[in-house]
């Protein structure tokens, strides 16, 4: 998209919240370890949950050493596969992302990396950079194993996954394993295996607790606002409870530990990924390792708050109210995740730009979002805008989309841009220009008005001066009426004959005269 200067209407003043008793910031951990390797201060431990090492626990408590005598009494069976993954281009990586129940891990689970490091960043020794690091899951036994080329690393016994199931907050009784609990057996198995902190002795009558918190920005005109969608992870070994942030920003897991455990969350859903920086590395938040709510403020000016702002668009643009609008391009059987990189840094040129044949090289993301600095309005209007271009590339047949007329293109997408975006920031309002970056959209929505234009686009410049007018006397068209005239609609003139012939409105007299001022130097 071309960078043009957007402006916003506000009336009243803006309220700016606060947030006290925050645990938590992007500046709380250490500079990004982008490019590394596991680093030297990593601890390689022994894994406690693997069945050898928990049939192992029992026998030491149970039968006197007597392992063979465990297997036979103990119940301890493979419950999870530890899997590496081993993806090995972009379709693959997609591949795997299908199964939206799946959590997957771009480092290993049994590795003790060091506080601030930035896990986002870690890479298995020898992975070319145009390829997918390996993924690393505990997966269940019963659960269908991804078509994609992996390793078992270990079977794992979890008995204590502690799910909440029935949807009111109660947590199911404790697992017994023939006579002992499965808290006393991880306990044993933690102490055997040298990875029980001294803090964490007594776990067996430990009261359990629930991941949970709130997860915050602060926005240039709405104050504080929570980051709805967020889908954040609680990891204490090969055990994930997750939980969605709501529209305050609250969030609560979906299930409960009984020691510490590692917070975090991906600027990703299962039909969107934002990207920062490195060719295949999620923007991402590694929080701490504690017990307790985690609550997180992201302000202005963090680079968090920019990539909170592009993901709050795009998860308006797949998951909430559109006005009816079809959704960008959407995850699935032979369908991949829509990618969007968050690029830090100033771009006088593009505020952000969408290429479809990115999307096809396998190593691109679609979108691209720049300028950091900008206000929050405007990124999250630049991303709507950009998820506009690759929904209507999604709607359009073979050639249709790239044999469209810029005109067509850009004008679509600034009236979807100032429609969805007026639904978040009420008083939005973008700029127009003839011959590119048109308000048809807007004239055929909203009534009867004296439509004032101060310049047309030329590609030296887009705000070339010459102040022109007409009356706009075309209403009561919605905008998904005038996105099913655009489908497969290449050139400016097909567009309003479309519109025309598929619905019937008494101001369609009107329409020639909306299209020739638009399209007129």
């Amino acid at each position: 998209m071309k960078k043009i200067f957007l402006g916003i209407l506000a009336t009243g003043l803006l309220v700016l919240g606060s947030c006290d008793n925050k645990d938590w910031t992007e500046d709380s951990s250490a500079t990004t370890n982008v490019g590394q390797r596991l680093p030297d201060e990593a601890v390689q431990l022994e894994n406690p949950y693997s069945v050898a090492n928990m049939l192992h626990a029992y026998a030491d408590l149970r039968t006197g050493g007597d392992i063979e005598r465990a297997k036979e009494i103990s119940g301890i069976t493979t419950t999870h596969f530890y899997v590496k993954f081993k993806p090995e281009n972009e379709d693959t990586m997609d591949l795997l992302k299908q199964d939206s129940t799946l959590v997957v891990y771009n480092y290993p689970l049994d590795v003790a990396f060091p506080e601030g490091y930035d896990t986002s960043s870690y890479r298995d020794e020898g992975i070319p950079d145009d390829q997918p690091g390996f993924q690393y899951a505990a997966i269940p036994v019963n659960h269908p194993m991804p078509d994609v080329q992996h390793e078992i690393l270990a079977e794992l016994f979890i008995p204590d996954e502690d799910k909440i199931v029935d949807g009111k907050g109660e947590v199911p009784s404790p697992v017994q394993i023939n006579g002992i609990s499965a808290e006393e057996l991880v306990e044993h198995s933690l102490l055997l295996t040298g990875n029980l902190e001294p803090e964490e002795r007594g776990l067996a009558s430990r009261s359990k607790w629930r991941p949970a918190g709130r997860i915050t920005m602060q926005d240039d005109l709405l104050g504080t606002i929570g980051v709805e969608g967020l889908k954040v992870e609680a990891r204490r070994w090969f055990t994930t409870h997750v939980g969605f942030v709501n529209s305050a920003g609250y969030y609560s897991c979906d299930g409960t530990f009984r020691n510490p455990a590692n917070y975090s969350y991906k600027y990703e859903r299962y039909d969107f990924e934002i990207r920062k920086g490195w060719l295949f590395s999620t923007a991402k938040l590694d929080g701490p390792k504690k017990t307790g709510n985690w609550d997180v403020h992201h302000g202005t000016t963090s680079i968090h708050s920019f990539y909170s702002t592009i993901f709050r668009a795009a998860h308006h643009y797949y998951y909430k109210n559109i006005l009816g609008l079809r959704r960008p391009p959407q995850n699935g059987f032979w369908k991949t995740q829509l990618k969007i990189k968050a690029i830090n840094e100033v771009n006088t040129d593009f505020d952000g730009n969408a290429n479809p044949a990115r999307r096809f090289l396998g190593l691109g993301s679609h979108i691209h979002i720049y300028n950091p600095q900008n206000k929050r309005f405007d990124t999250y209007a630049t991303t709507i805008h950009e998820l506009a271009h690759a929904s209507h590339w999604s709607m359009s047949s073979g050639s249709n989309f790239t044999n469209t007329e810029k005109i067509v293109k850009e004008s679509w997408a600034r009236g979807v841009e100032r429609s969805l975006t007026r639904m978040v920031y009420v008083n939005y309002e973008t700029t127009y220009n003839r011959l590119r970056y048109t308000g048809m959209v807007h004239d055929a929505l909203d009534g009867n008005k004296t439509r004032i234009s101060q310049y047309y686009f030329t590609d030296s410049n887009p705000f070339t001066p010459l102040t022109r007018s007409y009356q706009d006397q075309v209403s009561g068209y919605t905008i998904r009426q005038i996105e099913d005239a655009l489908q497969n609609q290449k050139t400016w003139n097909a567009w309003r004959d479309k519109i025309k012939t598929m619905f019937v409105n008494s101001t369609e007299n009107n329409l020639d005269a909306t299209f020739s001022f638009w399209n007129t130097q």
